[in-house]
């Protein structure tokens, strides 16, 4: 199983990213991915709408999912029969700083 963490500013395109991978690889892998939001379902049901596995994650006010809270969307994902996963994370960027990007490898800012 291979995670992919995605993560930038809302309105970035995080969501139509997934939705065009999801399109491009689903018959090639079993996909299965963690919907991250501070406190709405829209991207979740947009994504179940691909007909790949998706399991929401609601942070309870956090800008980001931290490494107890990714592993408990794994274990409710279920991974056993899963290639790819795909995590649209909520992103530091709804919130201050306060030194989390330093937690991103890659980054995508909106518009490019």
């Amino acid at each position: 199983m291979f995670l992919l963490n995605l993560m930038s500013s809302p309105g970035a395109g995080k969501t139509k990213t997934l939705k065009k991978t999801i399109s491009i690889l689903k018959n090639e892998l079993k996909i299965g991915v963690m919907e991250a939001d501070i406190d709405s379902n829209v991207d979740a049901r947009a994504i179940a709408a691909t007909g790949a596995k998706v399991i929401l994650l609601h942070t309870g006010g956090m800008c980001y999912l931290d490494a107890d809270m990714t592993k408990q969307g794994l274990e409710g994902l279920g991974t056993q029969n899963i290639d790819l996963v795909m995590l649209e994370n909520a992103g530091n960027l709804v919130c201050p700083a306060y030194g989390y990007i330093q937690k991103c490898h890659y980054s995508v800012c909106a518009g490019r």
